[in-house]
């Protein structure tokens, strides 16, 4: 019974390694796909992003202009996410 219930646990384990580690991979494939396919749009994000972690760190509010441009190009990053995954046809998170 001890060689069953050993047997068993050992096939579960294994069956759950496999399923995550192929998860992992393939999200890790996803994303260099979608990479490699929109690559200035991907730079664009990551320009944008940079802009968003330097405004928050800015210590004035340039003229006011400050929060609504964080708001706006915050929106505009999740914005060009939905339309790649649109295009890739991929159901990621936009949040990403």
């Amino acid at each position: 019974m001890k060689k069953i219930l050993v047997t068993v646990i050992a096939g579960v384990a294994f069956t759950l390694g496999v399923i995550t580690t192929s998860g992992f991979i393939a999200g890790r494939e996803t994303e260099k796909i979608r990479e490699m396919d929109y690559p200035r749009l991907e730079a664009a994000i990551a320009k944008m992003q940079d802009a968003v972690d330097y405004m928050e760190n800015a210590p004035n509010d340039f003229g006011g202009h400050k929060a609504v441009a964080l708001r706006d190009t915050r929106q505009a990053i999740v914005s060009l996410k939905l339309a790649i995954d649109y295009r890739t046809g991929q159901n990621l998170n936009a949040k990403n």
